[in-house]
C-alpha cells in the first residue's frame, strides 16, 4: 500500500472542512477530556537539508523511499530517507499517475508504461501504449433535391465523411503486488498485467464504472491487492478467475454495486446512490468473502474506511450542506459505537491503525483538528489552528504548525515537540515507519529519525 501524502501551502492542510461540531450517538458520549503531555520528550534531530531545487512534491512513499516529482510531473526522483540521498532520477515525460509499492513503481506517459525498481531506478518492464483511433463516423450525404441517395443495396450504407477524433489511451487504475491494472476507454475493457511484462494482458474483462477512490476512501477497483471489480464480476487479480463473491457487481436500477477493502478479508459491499442519482447516501455492508454473505447489516455510507486489524470501521454520509455525519461501527457485530455530526473525516486509516481517530471541524481560521477516542468517540484533544499539516508513522501522529508535535496514535498523548529545521516556515510533511520528512517551501528535504 502506498502512504497518503498531504500537500500544503505554508503548512495549510488541503482539506474541505465543515462548519460547527455536535455529538450524538446511541450511547452517551463522555465530555471532552484533555490529555496531559508526556513527561518524556525524546526528541530526535533533523538531518539535512537535501537540496532539490527542481522538485515540487512528494508523490508517494514506498517503504523508506520518497518518490518526488517536479512541478510538471516530467521528472522523478527516488530519495532514500535513511541516507537522505537521491538513489535515482528519470526524465520520462508526463508521469502522472504514479503508483506502486516495493514490487515496482509504475509510471505512465502518453506513449508508454514503465515499471521501475523503486530502490535502484532500474527498468523492470516497459511497453508502448499505442493509441487506438476510433473508426470514422459515417455521415450521410444528400442530393440537391434533399432526398437521401443510397450507395448500396439494403441495408443501405450512407456515404461517409471521415472525421478527425482524438485517440484514446489506456489508463492506469492500480499497481502493486507485482501487477498493474489498466482500463482502455476505446473498447471499455480492463486487464491485469505483470509488472515484468506490462505490454501483455494476463486476462481481460469488461470495464465497470466505480466511484473515484477519493470518494469511497479505498481503491474502488482492486480489493486488498487481490481482487478486481469488473462488469463481469469480481476477478482474481493474478488469474482472472471469478472470486468466491461479488457476482452481483455492476450497474443496477438502484445504482452501482461494487466491493472495496483494505485487505483480502476486510471487504465491504458498496452501493452508491448520491454520487450517481442524487437519491441519498449509498450503503456499506461488511462482507464475508469466504461464504459470500453479510457479516452485519448494511449502514448508510458515501465513504467508508477501516484498517486491516481494526475492530471497527467508520462510515461517512456527506450531507447536502457539506456537514458530514461520521458513524463508527463494530466490525464483528455491526453495533453502532458512536456518531458525530458536522465533522469532516480526515484520514481515518491513520487513526484506525491505533486508538485515535482524526477529524476536522470549523472553517478558515476557525478550523480545528480533533483527536477522538476511536472506540468511544470521546474527544481527546483539539488543536485550534488553521495552519496545520498532519502525517503519521511509527505509531505517532504528527501535527505541524510553527513546530512539530508528535502524539501517540494509541492514546493521543503528546510525546514530544520539535522546532522546524533551520529557517523553514512551510512545506510538505510526510512519514514512514522509521522517518518523519519535511519538504520545505524552498524545495529542501529534511528528515528526522522516529
Amino acid at each position: 500500500m502506498t502512504s497518503p501524502i498531504v500537500k500544503l501551502s505554508r503548512l495549510v492542510v488541503t482539506l474541505v472542512v465543515a462548519a460547527g461540531l455536535s455529538a450524538c450517538s446511541a450511547a452517551q458520549i463522555n465530555e471532552p477530556t484533555e490529555v496531559s503531555p508526556s513527561t518524556t520528550p525524546s526528541i530526535a534531530q533533523w538531518r539535512g537539508p537535501l537540496q532539490m531545487s527542481d522538485a515540487s512534491q512528494v508523490l508517494l512513499m514506498i517503504g523508506d523511499i520518497a518518490i518526488v516529482s517536479d512541478n510538471s510531473g516530467v521528472r522523478l526522483w527516488g530519495v532514500d530517507l535513511s541516507s537522505l540521498s537521491v538513489l535515482w532520477t528519470t526524465d520520462s515525460g508526463w508521469t502522472i499517475p504514479v503508483m506502486g509499492d516495493a514490487t515496482g513503481l509504475v509510471v505512465t506517459t502518453d506513449t508508454n508504461v514503465t515499471v521501475y525498481n523503486p530502490r535502484t531506478g532500474d527498468v523492470i518492464g516497459q511497453a508502448p501504449l499505442t493509441p487506438r483511433v476510433p473508426e470514422p463516423v459515417e455521415t450521410p450525404t444528400f442530393s440537391p433535391s434533399g432526398s437521401f441517395t443510397p450507395t448500396s443495396t439494403p441495408p443501405f450504407a450512407a456515404p461517409t465523411a471521415p472525421q478527425t477524433l482524438p485517440p484514446t489511451w489506456e489508463s492506469l487504475y492500480w499497481a502493486g503486488n507485482g501487477y498493474l491494472v489498466m482500463g482502455n476507454e476505446s473498447d471499455n475493457s480492463v486487464c491485469a498485467r505483470a509488472m515484468s511484462d506490462p505490454g501483455k494482458c494476463l486476462w481481460t474483462a469488461s470495464n465497470m464504472w466505480t466511484p473515484s477512490a477519493d470518494f469511497v476512501g479505498l481503491s474502488s477497483y482492486v480489493i486488498g491487492g487481490k481482487w478486481v471489480n469488473t462488469a463481469d464480476g469480481i476477478r482474481d487479480l493474478a488469474t482472472g478467475e471469478p472470486a468466491s463473491f461479488g457476482s452481483d457487481v455492476g450497474l443496477t436500477p438502484a445504482g452501482p454495486i461494487y466491493y472495496i477493502g483494505t485487505s483480502p478479508d476486510r471487504v465491504f459491499r458498496m452501493t452508491s446512490l448520491a454520487q450517481v442519482m442524487g437519491a441519498g447516501p449509498g450503503t456499506a455492508t461488511p462482507w464475508d468473502v469466504t461464504n459470500d454473505k453479510a457479516i452485519s447489516a448494511a449502514v448508510p455510507a458515501d465513504v467508508v474506511d477501516t484498517a486491516s486489524a481494526s475492530p471497527m470501521y467508520v462510515a461517512v454520509v456527506n450531507q447536502a450542506d457539506s456537514a458530514n455525519t461520521v458513524t463508527a461501527y463494530s466490525w464483528a457485530s455491526g453495533q453502532q459505537l458512536w456518531q458525530r455530526d458536522n465533522l469532516f473525516a480526515w484520514s481515518t486509516q491513520i487513526g484506525l491503525d491505533g486508538g485515535v481517530y482524526l477529524g476536522t471541524t470549523g472553517l478558515g481560521f476557525d478550523r480545528s483538528l480533533l483527536m477522538l477516542n476511536a472506540a468511544t468517540g470521546e474527544q481527546l484533544r483539539q488543536v485550534p489552528d488553521s495552519d496545520q499539516v498532519n502525517a503519521a508513522g511509527g505509531g505517532l501522529i504528527f501535527i505541524a504548525t510553527n513546530a512539530v508535535d508528535a502524539y501517540d496514535n494509541a492514546t493521543g498523548r503528546l510525546q514530544w515537540t520539535a522546532e522546524l529545521p533551520g529557517d523553514v516556515n512551510g512545506g510538505q510533511l510526510f512519514a514512514t515507519t522509521h522517518y518523519l520528512g519535511l519538504m520545505s517551501s524552498s524545495m529542501d528535504i529534511w528528515v528526522m529519525d522516529i
